[in-house]
């Protein structure tokens, strides 16, 4: 009996993540086949410090069939999507003594150190609701020593390239009573499609960008003494 449950379950599974692999999205990232794939949900993933989904569109279904759109239902749908091998081999969670916590998130298992948030706030846990062009972020740590990594993000996630685009950086952090608070983010270095410009932040971390033609991703490098988990705009045509 146990061995027909185990076989029934894992084909409910594969049903489910094969129903978000699917449907790439244009340059635009507004591909119709991502959106009739399930709730259209844009989705950035730093792995240790490095970009590896820049604000890309993920059809996302309710995976665990919990009768919700959840924050662990983007993870799967987007490791199905954009990791080789899938949510199989990119993504895990378990119960830990903090709640259902992520233990693997693009193929990297470092005990536990990572974190997401919905619309650039901190989210509680992986069952938090997403809606619809929603903007989920994940990461995992860079440092392993002391957990400096911190989250930051610009007020734009997607954008249309009319030669020149105004940003700004800003941190999630605390107050002195541990209310959120959002802070800007003062000399980082912008960086296009990698690359790294003469573009910094300035005081309120604000920053003109100037574009050439086409589409490309902005980040930044993280001033000295900031460890990152690096922001991400993709400016398309």
């Amino acid at each position: 009996m146990k061995k027909l449950f185990a076989i029934a379950a894992a084909a409910v599974l594969a049903f489910s993540l094969a129903a978000c692999s699917g449907g790439g999205a244009d340059s635009a990232g507004e591909s119709s086949a991502a959106k009739e794939e399930g709730t259209n949900v844009y989705v950035t993933i730093a792995c240790a410090g490095g970009l590896v989904v820049t604000s890309e569109p993920v059809g996302v279904i309710d995976t665990d069939e919990d009768g919700a759109i959840t924050v662990h239902d983007v993870l799967v749908c987007a490791h199905e999507k954009f990791f080789e091998g899938g949510a199989a081999a990119g993504y895990a969670e378990a119960e830990t003594d903090w709640g259902t916590s992520i233990t693997k998130l693009w193929g990297d298992e470092n005990g536990g150190s990572y974190m997401y948030y919905v619309n650039n706030s901190g989210a509680m846990s992986l069952a938090d609701p997403v809606a619809a062009d929603d903007y989920v972020a994940a990461f995992s740590f860079a440092d392993l020593e002391s957990w400096s990594d911190v989250y930051t993000y610009f007020d734009s996630f997607r954008a249309k390239n009319s030669g020149s685009i105004d940003l700004v950086m800003s941190q999630a952090s605390f107050d002195e009573d541990w209310n959120p608070v959002e802070l800007p983010v003062e000399g980082a270095t912008i960086t296009i499609d990698g690359a790294p410009t003469e573009f910094v932040t300035d005081a309120n971390g604000a920053v003109t960008v100037t574009l050439e033609a086409g589409s490309h991703v902005i980040s930044a490098t993280a001033p000295d003494g900031m460890t990152i988990c690096p922001p991400s705009c993709v400016v398309t045509d």
